[in-house]
This record gives structure tokens, C-alpha cells and sequence, in this order.
């Protein structure tokens, strides 16, 4: 999932520049680093990106007890989640399996990241007729 995005801020890459997010952009964010982010970079942050959180044992956007980012599925500036195990349903948030490879030589063919966030920006892409 990590190979898939623009930016990566995990226990191996802490340095996203909220500056160089463009529009679309895919930012991937260990789950484990999701209350830093949020806090600190993602209000930097002034277009909108797609989040991808994983390679943790945490669910999201509720990842505990104090710790629910459930309200940022109505901030602008998240087109759309894309998490591992989620704690909630909301038409921004796309689902990804636990344990789901981080090389991408490794994803099944019929089950991948770039399937979900491909069907994320499909979805984004079509107009509300709510």
C-alpha cells in the first residue's frame, strides 16, 4: 500500500511536506502515526488527498478509547479513507483487508490496493444526486 502512494509518512518515512500534497494525491499514513498526522500535518494540509492507513494492528478511524477521527470523514480535504478493519461506514470510507501485503510484487490479482483506491476515485468522481 505504501509503493501505491504520493506521500508516506510511517515508522520509515517521517517526513511528508503537507506543502507538496497536490490534489488527488494518495498519502499513506501508518495507522500506529494516525493521531500525529491528524493533528499536526493533515491541518496543513490545503488540497484535497485520499488517506490510506495501515500496517498496523489498529482499526480506524476509531483506533481507541479518546481516539475516534471519525469526524474527519466530513472534512473537505479527505476525498476518501481507505483503512484496514473499519470501525465505521461512511461513503468516503473504503474498506482494506488486514494483513494486506506492503509489496506490491506480492498483491493478489484480483484483490489490491490500487482496486480499492481506483474504485474510491470512481465513486468520488461521479456526481451527488443526493
Amino acid at each position: 500500500s505504501r509503493e501505491l502512494a504520493t506521500h508516506v509518512h510511517d515508522e520509515f518515512y517521517c517526513h511528508l511536506t503537507p506543502s507538496e500534497v497536490r490534489p488527488g494525491d494518495l498519502v499513506f499514513v501508518n495507522t500506529f502515526l494516525l493521531c500525529p498526522f491528524l493533528h499536526a500535518i493533515h491541518p496543513r494540509i490545503r488540497h484535497p488527498y485520499y488517506l490510506l492507513t495501515h500496517n498496523s494492528d489498529f482499526s480506524a478511524p476509531n483506533i481507541g478509547p479518546g481516539h475516534d477521527y471519525s469526524a474527519y470523514l466530513s472534512d473537505p480535504r479527505i476525498i476518501g479513507w481507505l483503512t484496514q478493519n473499519p470501525t465505521s461506514t461512511h461513503p468516503r470510507l473504503h474498506p482494506l483487508p488486514q494483513g494486506f501485503p506492503v509489496d506490491p510484487k506480492t498483491w493478489a490479482s484480483d484483490w489490491s490496493a490500487a482496486k480499492v483506491f481506483q474504485g474510491a476515485k470512481r465513486e468520488y468522481s461521479q456526481p451527488d444526486l443526493s
